[in-house]
C-alpha cells in the first residue's frame, strides 16, 4: 500500500472513530454517569459545568474527526493543513498526557489517548512527508 493510501484510510478511520462521539453530545446525563463508573473513574459528578464540559470536546471531536474525513479526500491538495494537523495531534497528545497523568486517570486511559495522538500526529507527519518526496522526485 501506497504512502498517499494508508494516510488517506488512517485519517477516514481517525475521522470517522472521533464522530462516533456524537453519541455523547446527545446521549442522557444517566447514560454519561453510567458509562463514567463503568470505566472505573467513579461517580459522574452532577454538576453544569461537566455535563458541559463533556459534551462541548464531544462535539469538537465531532467536528474535527469530520475535518479528517474531508482532508483524505485530498492529501496532495490539503498537504500543508494536513502537516499542521499531525503537528497539532503531537502537541495534543503531549497536554493530554500530563493533564491525564494529574488527574489521576487509569493507566490504560493514559497511555491510549495521550502516546496514542502522538503517535497518529508522527504517522501522519512522516507519511505527509514521503507523499511529499515521492511527488518531487517524480516531477523532476
Amino acid at each position: 500500500m501506497d504512502s498517499e493510501k494508508i494516510l488517506r484510510t488512517a485519517l477516514r478511520i481517525v475521522g470517522t472513530g472521533s464522530m462516533l462521539a456524537v453519541g455523547a453530545v446527545v446521549m442522557p446525563g444517566s447514560w454519561m454517569a453510567a458509562f463514567h463508573q463503568k470505566l472505573g473513574l467513579g461517580l459522574f459528578p452532577d454538576s453544569a459545568i461537566v455535563d458541559y464540559l463533556a459534551r462541548q470536546l464531544s462535539a469538537f471531536y465531532v467536528v474535527f474527526g469530520g475535518l479528517f474525513v474531508m482532508l483524505a479526500y485530498d492529501v496532495r491538495g490539503y498537504a500543508r493543513l494536513i502537516s499542521y494537523v499531525g503537528w497539532a495531534t503531537i502537541g495534543l497528545g503531549v497536554v493530554f498526557t500530563f493533564v491525564d497523568i494529574s488527574d489521576g486517570l487509569p493507566f490504560w486511559w493514559v497511555v491510549a489517548e495521550g502516546p496514542g495522538a502522538v503517535g497518529f500526529g508522527v504517522m501522519v507527519l512522516a507519511l505527509q512527508r514521503k507523499i511529499s518526496r515521492d511527488s518531487a522526485s517524480f516531477t523532476t
